[in-house]
């Protein structure tokens, strides 16, 4: 018994000092860590979910109906770091996104996608729908974003839209 402790210890030992002579081998330099972050990633950066709509001008909170809570609680917004978007909203809208000079977003989708069956599979089904939308993104408050589609002929929010209030998911 004695012999198994020991042989264990050694073994521990050994594997130890192999994956620490590993790590410090392998540590790389500054210049080949350094990313590119998109401009405004750490204002819009993260999972966003919707906690209101905006009807006739006017901040309707979705915890104020039930109904309302259960249409939207699968709608999210996601912003990566490298300046790329997931919107989830019945359908998946990908793209990118950039900052304006105002402070807030225009996303462009790139990509309209929805999943399906397809002989017992998950399989996506590309969708024209979506594609080439754009949306608008304001900052109302830190942790807070205004989300309207864009219409493209006069670069404001469409007016038969109705923009979400999207909070930040903690």
């Amino acid at each position: 018994m004695k012999k198994i402790i020991i042989t264990a210890l050694l073994l521990a030992g050994l594997l130890c000092v192999g994956g620490c002579a590993q790590e410090t081998a392998e540590i790389p330099n500054e210049a080949t860590t350094q990313q590119t972050t998109a401009q405004g990633y750490d204002v819009i950066g993260g999972t966003w979910e919707v906690t209101g709509l905006y009807y006739n001008g006017k901040l309707v909170e979705l915890s104020q109906s039930e109904a309302l809570m259960d249409l939207y609680d699968t709608v999210y917004f996601t912003a990566s770091e490298d300046g790329s978007f997931l919107l989830y909203n019945m359908f998946f809208y990908e793209g990118s996104y950039e900052q304006r000079e105002d402070g807030n977003f225009l996303l462009l989708v790139d990509r309209c996608f929805r999943l399906t069956m397809e002989d017992g599979e998950v399989v996506e089904a590309e969708s024209e729908s979506g594609s080439g939308r754009s949306y608008l993104l304001t900052v109302v408050s830190e942790g807070k974003l205004r989300m309207a589609r864009m219409d493209p002929m006069t670069g404001q929010e469409q007016t038969d839209d109705l923009p979400m209030l999207l909070t930040r998911r903690a």
